[in-house]
């Protein structure tokens, strides 16, 4: 796809969040973007289903609700994208960089994320089923810092085995950060995805 073509996607695209009679949502599906230049662009809720976005500049990109299904973002440059409640199921992001990408709730079930960067990504809600976290960088923001050393998780000053932390989340108990709060939901998002990597890197 050439660049002329893509502008014109992107414009009607454009219109079409707008509600203007001309607009069209982006059908993207299996489109050549190799090495495309799509920063800050907005594709919320585009159709981008096993698209090729290898090395792609992605950063700034609006991609809330977007269809990402099977999509190769191998070494794609998603830094301070917004995937939220993207559908990035089966997609490939080996060597992606996502810091600072917004993630809730996003849909990475079966998702490859290999040596992805995902340093202060917000996770929270997203669905990592079955994803493939080897080598991906995941110290991803929250108030209290994450680290795994014998056997144990360490979250702020507290120390527990997988086991005593996945009892702690659900119960009511309280530390210092209270729950039902965005601090909370980040250091559970963040204990959530450092335990899917050690399960992943014990097998």
């Amino acid at each position: 796809m050439n660049n002329k073509e893509l502008d014109k996607i992107l414009l009607d695209h454009k219109n079409w969040m707008f509600g203007k009679e001309n607009g069209k949502r982006a059908d993207l599906k299996a489109a050549n973007l190799i090495g495309a230049n799509l920063t800050d662009s907005d594709l919320t809720s585009a159709d981008l289903t096993a698209a090729n976005l290898t090395g792609a500049n992605l950063i700034n990109a609006d991609l809330r609700y977007a269809n990402l299904t099977g999509a190769n973002l191998t070494g794609a440059n998603l830094a301070r994208a917004n995937l939220k409640r993207a559908d990035l199921k089966a997609a490939n992001l080996t060597g992606a960089i996502l810091i600072y990408s917004d993630l809730k709730g996003a849909d990475l079930t079966g998702a490859i994320l290999k040596d992805s960067d995902l340093k202060a990504a917000n996770l929270t809600g997203a669905i990592l089923k079955d994803s493939d976290l080897k080598g991906a960088s995941i110290s991803v923001f929250c108030r209290w810092a994450l680290s795994y050393k014998n056997d144990l998780i360490r979250i702020g000053c507290k120390e527990k085995t997988i086991e005593d932390w996945d009892s702690f989340f659900e119960s009511n108990r309280i530390y210092k950060t209270k729950r039902d709060t965005e601090d909370f939901k980040r250091i559970r998002a963040n204990y959530e995805a450092l335990k899917t990597y050690l399960n992943i890197m014990k097998k």
